[in-house]
């Protein structure tokens, strides 16, 4: 493997770690929309 081979493949786990990184944050940022709105129904207020 040459050092082309070699930087494709870090480069593709930097990706692979930011997508991670990426769905992660956008999971825990629907999770709390998730929280307040529920929060909302028990209160009884419209969303």
């Amino acid at each position: 493997m040459g050092k082309k081979g070699l930087a494709a493949l870090l480069n593709h786990q930097v990706q692979v770690k930011v997508d991670y990184l990426v769905a992660r944050s956008e999971a825990q940022r629907m999770g709390v929309v998730n929280k307040l709105v529920a929060g909302a129904f028990r209160l009884g207020m419209p969303p």
